[in-house]
């Protein structure tokens, strides 16, 4: 399943989805059975990750830069500032991270303990306001791709030195799936919202009479 014949194990596959949180759960079930906390777990998306180098030069890379946990930085700009918040002045992406086993425990731990609050159903959100890790802002390890969407612009993976490409949030352009898209995370922009429905109530008032 990928050119270096490395083992990956495949979490979730034949359940039913839910909600994005149920990518942490099952992360966090599979590392509450490791044994040794000084381990290092590398996780990714399942069908949007392209592994374009050897997993050992991301663990290499990982040691070398001294972090107990390396999130994917996803683009920041006010869409994703507003949807997802914000992490040591960028956005971080839930797709793909590394760290060490008993960290990753926690941080999941963590993530799952604010879900159950009942307010936060977004894996995402939910990492971008712990912030307790460093985010991959280099791009040597991980790198998302953002796909010509409706909020998105095309970039080259090639041109980066990255181990693992993900792509999320890949759309088929179709109206289906900006729709989709529209009604998901306009939650996020109410107060936008309201600003546009007090704008327009004026501009009829005071100017179409």
């Amino acid at each position: 399943n990928n050119p270096f014949d490395v083992p990956v194990i495949v979490l979730g596959m034949g359940k039913p989805w839910n909600n994005y949180m149920d990518k942490p759960k099952a992360v966090y079930e599979y590392i509450q059975q490791q044994a040794n906390d000084e381990d290092i777990a590398i996780v990714v998306d399942g069908f949007d990750t392209l592994i374009r180098k050897h997993p050992d030069l991301a663990v290499q890379r990982f040691i070398e830069s001294g972090k107990r946990i390396l999130v994917s930085a996803d683009q920041t700009n006010y869409i994703t500032r507003r949807i997802f918040g914000t992490c040591k002045g960028g956005v971080a992406n839930a797709g793909m991270l590394m760290g060490y086993v008993g960290d990753l425990r926690r941080l999941y731990h963590q993530m799952i303990r604010i879900h159950n609050t009942g307010r936060y159903d977004n894996d995402q959100v939910v990492l971008n306001r712990i912030c307790d890790y460093e985010i991959d802002h280099s791009r040597s390890i991980f790198l998302n791709v953002q796909y010509a969407s409706l909020f998105t612009t095309a970039r080259e993976p090639h041109v980066h030195d990255a181990v693992f490409v993900s792509f999320p949030g890949k759309s088929d352009g179709s109206m289906y799936e900006k729709m989709k898209g529209i009604v998901e995370y306009s939650p996020y922009f109410w107060r936008e919202v309201i600003i546009l429905f007090i704008l327009l109530w004026m501009f009829r008032f005071f100017y179409v009479q």
